[in-house]
Order: C-alpha cells, then sequence, then structure tokens
C-alpha cells in the first residue's frame, strides 16, 4: 500500500502539469505548451512533444541487451517451430492458398518466415530476428508515446513487451509494432491516410485476434478525422484507403478460412461452424475425426478438483458431466465462455483481480469523464475473439497491448481542472504499480529461460541425434514435430511431413494400432503437468498434480513390453511461474511380444 501512496502521490503531480488550460493539444495530437524543465519532475509531466533522448536510449539499451542474452538459450515451442517448419518445407504458392487453411492463420508472419529461410537463416537467426522487430516496436513506444516518461521507460520491461512477445518468437512479437505505430500516425494529423489503411492492413495480416485489434483502431482513425476537434478530411480523400484497408482484411480472412478436414487446434465451435459451411464433406470427416485416441482439451479429467463446492461445480458444468451430479441451469458453453472472459480481463494485469479490478476502473473513469469511451474499441474486440476463438495465454497478453493504446489515446487528451486532474494521477500511479509488479514477472521468465528449458524439444532433438538410423522411432501428437526444427531430418517413420497436418483425414494419432503393429524400437509420448493454468485466475480448476496424458496409448505400450528410458522437460515461464511443465517420454521396446 506505501508503494501505491508513493507512485499515486507522484502521478498525482504528473496529471496537475496536464489541465485543459496548460498545455495543450496541437493538431499532431501531442501536447504543446509549458516551459522545459531538466530536473526529475520532467519523467512525471505528460511528454510535450516526440522524442528519443539519453533515457531512450538506455532503455532501449538495456531491452536489447536482455533480449540478446536470452534468446540463444531459448528453446522454441510447438506454435514456435509449426510456422517455421511450414515455411521452410513449403512452396510460396502451396503455403498461402493450401498449407494456412489448416492453421487457420493469415499469412503475413509466414511469409516473412518463408524469405527468412530462403536468405539462409536458422531457426536460432529467426528467434534473433524476431528479437529485432520486438525492439523496434519498443523504439516506435520510447519515441512517440505521450505519457510520462517514467511509465514510458517502465513499460518495455513489462512480461508481455519483453518477453511473451519477444523472447517467445510467435507472430505476435508483431503486435506492439503495428499497434504503436497506428496510434503514433493516428496522433500525427499530417499522416497519409493511405499509409494508415496500408500497416492496418498489414497488421490485419498477422492472426485474427490482431485483425480484430487492426479493425478497432481503423475506426478510430477514421472518426477522428471525419468527426474529431479540428478534422478536416474530405470523406471521399478516405475512399481510396478504405478500399485498401478492406482488400487487405479480404485477403486475411480467405488466407486463414478453416478447411474442411482441418483439426487446428484453435478449433471451437465457431471455427467449426464456417468449416460446415464451406465443405459438403465435412459429415464423413466427423467420423475420422471421433477416433479413439485424439486428446482433446476439455474431458480429459475423469474427477472434478477437490478444491472447493464452487470449482466442483463449474468444472462440472463446463465438462458436461451430468453422471456425476451436473444439474446447473446455466449452460456449459456458457459459463465456460463467461470464465475465459473474466480470465482475459484481469489476467493480462496482475495476478490479483482486486488490483486488476481497481486498475480497469480507473481506466474507464478516466475514459468517461474524458469522453473517449470509443479508445477501448480494440479492447473489446480482443475480448471478443478470446472469447468466441481462443483465449489462451498467448492471446490474452494482446489484452494488455490493447490496454496501453488507450491509455495512450487518452494521454493525448489533457484533463479538465478539479477531479479529473486526481483522477488521472490515480491511474498513472495505479499503472506504474502494475508495471513493476510485471516487470517481476519478466525477472522470473527470463532468469527461467536462462536456466532451465522452456521447451522439451532441444533436448530431445540432441538425444535422438544419437539414436541408430534403422531404429524406427514413432510418435503421434503435434508437440513431437518440435524436434525437426533442431534436426536436418525428420527421425519419425510415421509422419509424412517435418509439421504437423492438422487434418482429420491425416493425422498420425488415427493409425496408433497399425503403427504399433510394425513394434517400433521407439516411442515417444507427451505428457502435461499443469503448474498454474491461467484459466485458474478466478477459479481453480485444474487439482494440484494433475497429469495429461494419452493414457489408452501409454496403457499399450505397456502392455506390448515398452518402458519408458528417458524423459524430457520444460517449464512454460508465464507470469511470476509456470502454465504448465511440458516433457517428453521416450519409451523403449524390452520385450518382444507374446
Amino acid at each position: 500500500m506505501a508503494t501505491l501512496r508513493s507512485a499515486h502521490r507522484m502521478m498525482l503531480f504528473a496529471a496537475s502539469t496536464q489541465t485543459i488550460d496548460s498545455p495543450r493539444v496541437s493538431r499532431r495530437g501531442w501536447l504543446i505548451g509549458g516551459a522545459a524543465r531538466s530536473d526529475w519532475r520532467e519523467l512525471l509531466r505528460p511528454r510535450a512533444v516526440p522524442g528519443f533522448g539519453k533515457l531512450e536510449s538506455l532503455s532501449l539499451l538495456v531491452y536489447t541487451l536482455l533480449l540478446a542474452w536470452c534468446i540463444p538459450h531459448h528453446e522454441g515451442w510447438f506454435d514456435e517451430a509449426q510456422a517455421w517448419l511450414i515455411a521452410r518445407d513449403s512452396s510460396l504458392v502451396d503455403m498461402v492458398v493450401h498449407r494456412l487453411h489448416y492453421e487457420g492463420s493469415p499469412a503475413l508472419w509466414h511469409l516473412l518466415l518463408w524469405t527468412e529461410v530462403r536468405l539462409g537463416v536458422s531457426f536460432l537467426g529467426m528467434h534473433l530476428i524476431a528479437g529485432a522487430l520486438a525492439a523496434v516496436g519498443v523504439y516506435v513506444w520510447l519515441r512517440y508515446c505521450p505519457l510520462p516518461r517514467v511509465v514510458t521507460l517502465f513499460a518495455p520491461f513489462t512480461f508481455y513487451l519483453i518477453y511473451q512477445y519477444a523472447v517467445v518468437a510467435r507472430s505476435y512479437v508483431l503486435a506492439p509494432l503495428f499497434v504503436y505505430g497506428l496510434l503514433a500516425l493516428y496522433a500525427n494529423r499530417r499522416s497519409s491516410p493511405m499509409v494508415f489503411a496500408l500497416v492496418a492492413g498489414l497488421f490485419a495480416n498477422c492472426s485474427l485476434h490482431m485483425a480484430a485489434m487492426a479493425a478497432g483502431l481503423a475506426v478510430l482513425y477514421a472518426m477522428d478525422r471525419l468527426w474529431g476537434e479540428g478534422a478536416k478530411e474530405s470523406k471521399w480523400r478516405l475512399l481510396a484507403p478504405a478500399a485498401l484497408l478492406t482488400a487487405l482484411f479480404v485477403v486475411s480472412a480467405a488466407t486463414a478460412m478453416p478447411t474442411a478436414d482441418g483439426s487446428s487446434t484453435t478449433a471451437n465451435p465457431l471455427v467449426e461452424g464456417i468449416r460446415n459451411k464451406v465443405s459438403h464433406s465435412v459429415e464423413k470427416v466427423v467420423e475420422v475425426q471421433t477416433g479413439p485416441h485424439e486428446l482433446t482439451n476439455e474431458g480429459m479429467l475423469t474427477e472434478p478438483p477437490v478444491q472447493g463446492p464452487l470449482a466442483t461445480k463449474v468444472w462440472l458444468a463446463i465438462n458436461r458431466k451430468p453422471e456425476l451430479g451436473h444439474r446447473s441451469l446455466l449452460d456449459g458453453r456458457v459459463l465456460k465462455h463467461l470464465l475465459v472472459l473474466m480470465t482475459a480481463v484481469t489476467a493480462p494485469i496482475s495476478t490479483s483481480n482486486l488490483l486488476a479490478a481497481v486498475f480497469l476502473l480507473l481506466l474507464c473513469v478516466n475514459l468517461m469523464r474524458a469522453r473517449l469511451w470509443l479508445a477501448l474499441l480494440p479492447y473489446a474486440l480482443v475480448q471478443v475473439c478470446n472469447v468466441l476463438v481462443s483465449g489462451e495465454a498467448h492471446h490474452i497478453g494482446l489484452v494488455w497491448i490493447a490496454m496501453m493504446g488507450a491509455i495512450w489515446l487518452l494521454a493525448l487528451r489533457p484533463p479538465r481542472a478539479g477531479w479529473d486532474v486526481g483522477l488521472r494521477g490515480t491511474l498513472y500511479g495505479c499503472l506504474l504499480v502494475v508495471m513493476l509488479l510485471q516487470i517481476g514477472w519478466s525477472a522470473h521468465a527470463l532468469a527461467g529461460d536462462l536456466r532451465l528449458p522452456y521447451s522439451s524439444s532441444k533436448a530431445t532433438a540432441i538425444f535422438l541425434a544419437t539414436v541408430p538410423k534403422e531404429n524406427r522411432i514413432a510418435a503421434f501428437d503435434d508437440d513431437s514435430v518440435t524436434v525437426n526444427a533442431y534436426l536436418p531430418s525428420r527421425p519419425y517413420f510415421n509422419q509424412q511431413v517435418d509439421y504437423w497436418p492438422f487434418s482429420r483425414t491425416k493425422d498420425p494419432s488415427l493409425l496408433i494400432e497399425q503403427t504399433m503393429a510394425q513394434r517400433p524400437e521407439m516411442v515417444l509420448l507427451k505428457m502435461a503437468k499443469p503448474v498454474s493454468p491461467v484459466m485458474d485466475q478466478w477459479v481453480k480448476l485444474v487439482p494440484a498434480g494433475s497429469v495429461f496424458v494419452d493414457q489408452k496409448t501409454l496403457n499399450m505400450l505397456e502392455s506390448q513390453g515398452y518402458r519408458e528410458t528417458h524423459r524430457f522437460c520444460g517449464d512454460r515461464f508465464y507470469r511470476n511461474t509456470a502454465e504448465s511443465m511440458d516433457c517428453r517420454l521416450v519409451f523403449e521396446r524390452e520385450t518382444p511380444l507374446r
């Protein structure tokens, strides 16, 4: 509490220097007016103009050095390797026209990786380039963000900016660069609408969640240029940019449109509904999908957790277990969506729901007082995607990026005198506290990645490289392909391609009996041990010590004389702990089948 009070006093001073009387907002969107000061209090004031001084340079330098230190120690996990392997092994046309439909992903990130591969960039090099892109996004933030400098300087070291969307090389590393670049264009009245449309359209081709953010920012930009204070844009001048933006959104949707026999892990009722409309062959494919060995994200536990009656009721409702006493009036799917939304609202901010709620309340009150409710549009659209499409840990970090964007827009509008000054200062103070706590998350994740494996992939690959080539190795899950990013050739005799096909007709797990009938010398099995799942933010749904494994295949291995000889594990660091420990179990044939 003492920290919160101290931060509040500092930021109250900061807000008091930005009233509606002094200074004002320029036509470029930047705060102007007031005498320049070089003392420490300058760190607490909203910045008058964009700039990149010594402190910003130091912040970027430290950020870059931390990434350069950590990234070479990072072991890529499935999502990082999958995109890389697709880009490595696919032709440009096949990747864009065919392969990405199975991923449910737009093409920009894969096009970037495809280009890197053709230029001779390695898997590690891809991670370094991703870190460099994250650093460029931080540069844009440091140069153009109008928030008080103390907030601006600390922000790059928050968890999502320095780790989740920097060290972990996925398309999300582009989010800060695009979001803050678009906000800088928004704040500059002289910026070209065509440039804004091009950048927003490219942003929409990163992922579905980022397309939602791009749509929200585009709406804000158009409204500001047409009806904002001092707006001089002609609606006719915006027609060409609107057409370009629409075309790029169409390209994004066309590339990511799910295919009929897709089985991507992002599949959900909404995506399934789209699949049902794009092909008449789905009914036949569904029969294949329900094979006995397919792992799913639901129903893997046979008993409800024992942490308390509320957790039990929620678990029973979500997993629809009437035979275990579920008699809820609330549909399990609705309850699950509600829980995902509650998690996506608070988890990106803090592990404390109370602190997150206070921060959000302060943000909403300040936006209401500034008549800037629409600044939350990108945030709201991302939350819709989290609820209806996928709201995993790596998705909900975009909520933090969107919230920082809303505060950026708020800083462009000075508070009125009186209560508004205090409210603005309180918001900045609370934001600073949240950032300091998140920097603790970052320190934990960076230190953990330096000392411990993030994924089992690299250690498993090193082990498999020592196995005699005549030994047949089998694996049946998507994570198994991650080792292919570290090996010169695919080690599995039962898989046809180096990446996971996400096809209900080509899934290796559908042929487990046929594969095991050939008595491979070695079989790899996936095991997951949840540590602190993000979905436990509100109600603990996963009991301590839970283990997720394909039990039927495990029993088959044991009955056929296989025994576990090696185990390689990695911790998926998240916030101030790990979301899960993912392990690769190696089983070798011990006795002949009787």
